[in-house]
């Protein structure tokens, strides 16, 4: 997957505020490139220098402040919860290392990145989208049939990646499913065949020039607004 995702954090700005850079699970922050909140819709190249020296000073101090205001820790919760949840990964562990099939995790990363960087990268149609989204559809069914070289469970770098490259299909699978819902150029995200063009050489008071600013207010009303994936058993 190209470059880093767009948003999915909340709150304002105000100094030492628990919600800045919190994302909308509780006591969960995003810092670094991963919260992308900043101007330009992920087009600015800059961005990323922009999140890695501002976002972990605000983050750090947010997360402090969250933590505080908390009437109970995490150590104050049933050992229940965090065993209930380790049993689940050991169990999930346990099944892709006894996995029999004969696809290579590693393969089909490598053919993901091909399929995004091929149909989902800043330029971007619905014809090849379709194509994307049924090859990652084929890609989600190949990762069930894996089989991994190593079967150990020390430091075993094959099992994290087999379980990190199932993740990437789940939100390669979002990622192309909300751009080709999304009929219009913004930022990263660029349909030439809905790009709405400013007259040339028209200016404030001609009437095409107008009929543009209508036309652009009308898309920002109709688009401008987050795209929430939910995960479920049955994907995104």
């Amino acid at each position: 997957l190209v470059g880093y995702e767009k948003d999915g954090q909340t709150g304002g700005m105000a100094q030492v505020h628990p919600k800045n850079h919190a994302t909308t699970i509780p006591g969960f922050y995003a810092c670094g490139e991963c919260d992308s909140g900043y101007h330009g819709a992920n087009r600015l190249g800059a961005n990323s220098l922009l999140s890695a020296t501002f976002s972990g000073m605000v983050a750090g101090v947010a997360a402090v402040a969250y933590a505080k205001n908390l009437d109970k820790s995490a150590k104050d919760l049933p050992d229940g919860h965090f065993v209930n949840e380790t049993t689940r990964q050991e169990v999930i562990n346990k099944d892709v290392l006894s996995a029999n099939g004969n696809e290579n995790p590693f393969a089909l990363h490598q053919e993901l990145g091909e399929l995004m960087q091929g149909h989902v990268f800043v330029e971007r149609d619905n014809t090849g989208l379709d194509k994307a989204l049924a090859g990652i559809k084929e890609l989600k069914e190949r990762s069930g049939n894996i089989r991994l070289d190593d079967p150990g469970n020390w430091a075993n770098q094959s099992l994290s990646w087999a379980r990190q490259v199932q993740d990437m299909i789940v939100l390669a699978e979002v990622i192309a499913q909300g751009a080709r819902l999304r009929d219009e150029c913004r930022g990263s995200h660029y349909k030439a065949e809905f790009e709405l063009k400013i007259p040339e050489g028209k200016f404030e008071g001609d009437p095409e020039y107008a009929e543009y600013k209508a036309k652009w207010k009308a898309n920002n009303e109709k688009w401008m607004k987050l795209t929430v994936a939910t995960h479920t058993e049955d994907g995104p």
